[in-house]
């Protein structure tokens, strides 16, 4: 007849064809509960990041690497050259500005934003910060509460959604419309420039394009944006359901992918050149910021300082100044630092501490649930949560618990581990984790069977001088606690023996005897152990009797030299 009929069945389509389409028609997981799982993923997010310079600081650590050269090592943050389009004349030419002005100078340009978009660069927000459903969501509640026969009556109300929806939006405009962009669209431009420079005259358009291809994704790579639709091996309900679980999975992902190019085989050698370059720009720059900071501040380079510290900058010369530290935390002597250079640092700890790196990856949903079930701080095993600790009824932490959950809301700029609206801050040493040091050198010392699998003589012998000194950096009593900590681990091991008797295992018995000798213990402490214990009186003679005779070996820390006078 000549009309046009529509199927309504099923159609076979290629494999590697599917793979592409289904970025684009897959629907995403829907429902209420998912709405507002999503929502407050969303929200608990904004309110974490809101009044923080993280992502600023993030995008300038990437601009460092993608930007610095040896002739301007600050290339990241400030452009000092010519033939720039604008910025404030110095003169023959020279021209002062920052990459991201001159970035968004090159937006102005339609054929440069065309052949941006064209060849992968991604210039909208990273999904991990969900802009467009708190956008959304804030207009939606201001229109709401303006038409609400209720709301609407409330004084002030309507004021402080419209507020909040501005700020938010001016926020997001300064961050992401400007500085990301920017940043992304100058370091384009100037790879690009680099790449082509060095192209043969016979290049054909294939060619180009290849290497424009080539570079969009390494600038998605370096400053996050990734282009989502071209990864086949994640779905839209994949991607969805990687967003309910993990803080940010592009920045992540973004990270991991400019590391492992770098190393990886299979990567181009141009490529690796570039980011070789990169990972070399970004090191020199905030070792060189960590250096110069601490010793401006403390007359003191960062590898001098306490344990777990080594390139942290200390900051106590100006947390001790500023009017809201308490007089507690400036008497107690316990030192502050500060750790810059987040991107670098967190490829480290994918490789050396992955299990710790777990809890800060989970999204607020995922924090909730995991220490809602199991009263754990994410990725903190060893941290009971206060309805745990305080060993309450269910009908009594329901307050604590809600409390827990709407911290998740509290923004990481007024937390008290926050420095600058921007760096994560961190107290030295310890009363606990010096105590808990010394008693792993102790038993690395006198246990044969840790011996050579904890440290060597001389490694525990500097271990527990670097030990020393962070504690007494720190208002503490080095001797005192070395005292407290060998006596905890004598402890440990009468426990230890009584159950080695129980059990009739006298070879371990034996060596038990031996290190409780080397720890100071006696035949006296031994029964006094016991007693208290409850342990029949017949096992109690058998511990004294395997005691070595006479007096201990251990127990007294030998004298030292004088040390330098703690700094304070």
């Amino acid at each position: 007849s000549g009309a046009v009929e529509l199927w309504h069945g099923g159609a076979a389509i290629d494999p590697e064809v599917y793979k592409a389409t289904r970025q684009v028609f897959e629907e995403p997981f829907g429902g209420k509960i998912v709405r507002m799982a999503e929502m407050f993923n969303a929200f608990a997010k904004k309110a974490a990041l809101s009044f923080s310079l993280f992502h600023h600081w993030a995008l300038t650590e990437s601009a460092q690497g993608a930007l610095a050269r040896l002739w301007n090592p600050l290339r990241g943050m400030v452009l000092v050259e010519r033939g720039l389009r604008g910025g404030i004349p110095l003169g023959f030419g020279v021209r002062v500005t920052t990459p991201h002005r001159e970035g968004l100078r090159l937006m102005e340009n339609a054929d440069f934003i065309r052949d941006v978009t064209m060849h992968g660069v991604n210039i909208d927000p990273v999904p991990d910060v969900m802009v467009g459903h708190v956008r959304r969501a804030l207009a939606e509640a201001e229109v709401k509460v303006r038409r609400h026969p209720v709301l609407g009556k409330i004084p002030g109300l309507e004021f402080l959604v419209r507020s909040a929806r501005r700020f938010n939006a001016g926020w997001d405009t300064l961050l992401w419309e400007r500085y990301y962009t920017g940043l992304k669209a100058m370091t384009y431009y100037e790879l690009v420039k680099e790449q082509m420079s060095g192209m043969p005259d016979d290049a054909t358009p294939a060619d180009i394009r290849g290497v424009k291809e080539k570079v969009a994704m390494l600038v998605n790579d370096m400053f996050g944006g990734q282009e989502w639709e071209g990864h086949f091996w994640l779905t839209p309900k994949g991607r969805q359901v990687m967003h309910w679980m993990i803080l940010a999975p592009d920045w992540t992902l973004s990270n991991l992918r400019v590391a492992a190019k770098t190393i990886l085989p299979g990567t181009d050698l141009k490529t690796r050149k570039l980011l070789a370059r990169y990972w070399r720009n970004m090191l020199l720059s905030f070792f060189g910021f960590i250096a110069t900071a601490g010793f401006a501040l403390t007359r003191k380079w960062p590898w001098e300082n306490e344990p777990e510290h080594k390139m942290d900058i200390d900051i106590t010369p100006i947390m001790v100044r500023l009017p809201w530290t308490s007089e507690a935390d400036k008497k107690n002597g316990r030192r502050w630092y500060i750790r810059p250079g987040k991107q670098f640092r967190e490829v480290t700890r994918y490789l050396s501490s992955p299990v710790d790196i777990i809890g800060p990856k989970m999204s607020p949903l995922m924090h909730i649930f995991v220490e809602q079930i199991t009263g754990h701080q994410a990725g903190q095993w060893g941290w009971e949560m206060p309805w745990v600790r305080d060993e309450l009824r269910w009908y009594q932490d329901i307050g604590t618990r809600i409390v827990s959950i709407m911290e998740k809301f509290q923004p990481f700029a007024f937390r008290g581990n926050n420095f600058a609206f921007t760096f994560p801050m961190s107290r030295g040493m310890s009363w606990y984790k010096a105590q808990k040091a010394y008693e792993d050198i102790i038993r690395a010392q006198v246990d044969p069977s840790l011996f050579k699998r904890l440290m060597p003589g001389r490694d525990a012998e500097r271990l527990r001088e670097e030990i020393d000194d962070a504690a007494r950096l720190n208002g503490l009593e080095p001797d005192d606690l070395y005292k407290q900590a060998n006596t905890k681990v004598r402890t440990q091991y009468y426990g230890e023996m009584y159950r080695a008797l129980e059990g009739q295992k006298m070879g371990e018995v034996e060596r038990i005897a031996e290190i409780l000798s080397e720890l100071g213990a006696t035949r006296a402490t031994v029964r006094s152990s016991g007693e208290r214990r409850g342990v029949p009186p017949e096992q109690i003679r058998e511990a004294e009797l395997r005691m070595p005779a006479g007096a201990p070996s251990r127990g007294r820390r030998r004298p030292r030299a004088a040390r330098r006078p703690a700094r304070r």
